[in-house]
């Protein structure tokens, strides 16, 4: 009769290391999000400013 090892290996990611690394994602994107808005108003201004100056002009 074959023995059956007694320690089995599990393999994958515990959930400790998942939720860290949903938390380090979190934070990442806490950070980018805002500078991202910004630079997205920044481009709307720009682009309306623009427009008035081509209604200026016209």
């Amino acid at each position: 009769m074959l023995k059956v090892p007694a320690v089995t290996y599990k393999r994958g990611f515990t959930l400790i290391e998942l939720l860290i690394v949903i938390a380090i994602i979190l934070i990442l994107i806490s950070i980018a999000l805002p500078n991202f808005l910004e630079a997205q108003m920044r481009a709307k201004v720009a682009r309306v400013r623009s427009e008035f100056r081509s209604i200026e002009a016209a």
